[in-house]
């Protein structure tokens, strides 16, 4: 049994004839940060700034993780010397 979400995806794709890793790496998440950047925009128009700056450090702190992987990523598949995520700052 599929989940509900899966299912409308699936059928997303088909409806829309867009491959499935497409829609779902590249459409959802273009169409998720739109949404995010829209409601911190709304509540920082109705002066709920609280919200609004939770909404973007949230939307940030995602970004941040997803290019970190992607920078990570390469290396590994490239033989290249080993990038790990643990900065550490000079001292």
């Amino acid at each position: 049994m599929m989940h509900p979400r899966t299912v409308t995806t699936a059928d997303a794709s088909t409806q829309l004839h867009v491959p499935l890793p497409f829609l779902t790496t590249v459409i959802v998440p273009i169409v998720g940060n739109a949404a995010e950047h829209a409601s911190a925009v709304i509540f920082a128009v109705k002066n709920r700034m609280e919200i609004s700056l939770g909404v973007a450090m949230g939307e940030h702190m995602r970004v941040v993780a997803e290019s970190g992987r992607m920078h990570v990523r390469p290396n590994t598949f490239a033989h290249l010397p080993r990038v790990d995520l643990l900065f550490i700052p000079a001292l």
